[in-house]
């Protein structure tokens, strides 16, 4: 099951949300909204949301690029992106290799005025060095 999580446009923070009967999609959501909110809020929590076990910690988002955007309805736009994380330089040291992941994310605007979104079918790789 893909984790939900809940964006305020201007401040640009993820969160996991309760699911409640107030928090209904409703409201037009631009795609500039869409794109703005996946590229602010997910590189920070990326790490906790795609890897989910103990690299967490020393993992951190290096590029984050969308990719395209389709819209569901007037209120959903699917946004697909890449990213690439790498590690601090104690696990560099120790020959960990950066990982890029690639995926996408229903962004929806809700009735509170934020904007809301699941992450969706998304693939992690580890980007080995070539010999």
């Amino acid at each position: 099951m893909s984790k939900a999580f809940a964006t305020a446009v201007t401040v640009a923070t993820l969160a996991v949300p309760a699911t409640s009967e107030a928090q209904v999609v409703q409201g037009l959501l631009t795609r500039k909204e869409a794109r703005t909110s996946v590229l602010r809020a997910l590189p920070s929590q990326a790490p906790e949301l795609l890897l989910k076990d103990e690299r967490t910690e020393f993992f951190k988002t290096s590029s984050i690029s969308v990719d395209r955007m389709r819209r569901i309805d007037r209120s959903q736009i699917r946004v697909h992106y890449k990213l690439t994380m790498r590690p601090d330089a104690a696990h560099r040291k120790a020959h960990w290799f950066p990982i890029r992941c690639r995926g996408w994310v229903l962004i929806a605007k809700l009735t509170t005025g934020k904007l809301g979104g699941d992450i969706k079918n998304y693939k992690c790789v580890t980007v080995l060095p070539k010999t």
